[in-house]
């Protein structure tokens, strides 16, 4: 990328947060996104629809997000480009920021080195004398605001890098993220399971929970999605409650979940697992429109220890068999395969 490129880019990125502000809609990710292609002219059809609405706030918003769902939904390698040439540019910012003092601080320095031989030679001449000192207060004055003049473009680089990491969190939490049940997805999961993995090694003991809930399609085809969906919500809040804070939770698939458990043996794993299926029998599912008990959620688990030398993909599909195992024999109940009944199988 070229130097006009960067520069090109950072233009692009103050003018769509100012259009952004201008339109009173909320820098959010997903707008700023659509935002940017409209400005930089890169994507025709997103820049004709927004220059021809006369739309504005909320109503734009919305338009924003519609646009986003069209046209964005693999675009993270593109997005993840400009956030790195947009902290590329912020870097080479500061470094020529931290230049530029380097250099006033080397002149105020030679001043000061002239300044002390002249008077370290005793001069006599008042107006010699004079000369120094007035030398020495513009050079003072003129240092003291270059780094008043630094303190401030360091403080708006910094504003800088602030925004540019909140819009990278929100970019990755959408990422990893299931919208529905604000858990992880199959890809965030797989994400920590390397994540944590790589970090802890073979010391630590690594568990996994996957979880299918028990007649979820009839379920939700008696009731409508919408109950349904508030159904997934009330698995995922559930697993919240019965597991610890370091656990991962991950909606792997439509009504699949999956709970990872660091630092947890096989016996605490499968303890976790009965827990769960006691809290959802003990918590009933209401419709939210009018109050109706619809029943209690149940579901089939399948609990697996990480062994040694044993893959992450291995890991998963051993817990999966043991999930189906739990529906072959009656659901609503846990079953834990071991590598090696996995592998007489």
């Amino acid at each position: 990328m070229t130097d006009d490129d960067s520069r090109n880019t950072k233009d692009i990125a103050q003018a769509t947060l100012v259009w952004l502000e201008t339109q009173q809609v909320e820098p959010a990710p997903k707008n700023y996104s659509v935002g940017f292609e409209h400005l930089s002219g890169s994507n025709p059809k997103i820049s004709q629809l927004l220059t021809q609405t006369h739309k504005t706030g909320n109503a734009l918003e919305k338009e924003l997000q519609q646009l986003y769902q069209d046209h964005f939904s693999t675009l993270d390698d593109e997005r993840m480009e400009e956030f790195r040439a947009g902290l590329q540019q912020i870097l080479q910012q500061a470094l020529a920021i931290t230049q530029h003092s380097q250099a006033d601080t080397k002149k105020f320095h030679a001043t000061l080195e002239r300044s002390r031989d002249a008077l370290s030679s005793e001069p006599t001449n008042l107006n010699q004398v004079l000369q120094i000192i007035s030398e020495l207060v513009t050079e003072t004055k003129r240092m003291d605001q270059s780094l008043v003049a630094m303190e401030n473009e360091l403080h708006q680089t910094s504003d800088e890098v602030s925004l540019l990491k909140a819009q990278f969190d929100h970019m990755r939490n959408e990422v990893f993220t299931d919208p529905l049940t604000n858990a992880l997805n199959r890809r965030g999961m797989d994400n920590a399971m390397r994540r944590l993995t790589a970090k802890t090694g073979d010391e630590s003991t690594l568990s996994l929970l996957m979880i299918d809930l028990d007649n979820f399609k009839p379920f939700n085809d008696m009731h409508g999605h919408l109950v349904g969906d508030q159904v997934l919500c009330f698995a995922a809040k559930m697993l919240r409650h019965v597991t610890r804070g370091s656990d991962i939770i991950a909606r792997y698939g439509g009504d699949e979940f999956a709970v990872l458990l660091p630092n947890t043996s096989v016996a605490e794993a499968k303890t976790v697992a009965d827990n769960i299926l006691t809290a959802f029998q003990k918590n009933k599912i209401k419709r939210r429109s009018t109050g109706e008990v619809l029943g209690t959620l149940s579901a089939s688990i399948g609990v697996a220890q990480l062994e040694d030398n044993e893959s992450l993909e291995d890991l998963v599909e051993r817990a999966d068999k043991g999930l189906y195992a739990s529906k072959r024999n009656g659901r609503n109940q846990v079953t834990h395969l071991s590598m090696e009944k996995d592998l007489r199988k």
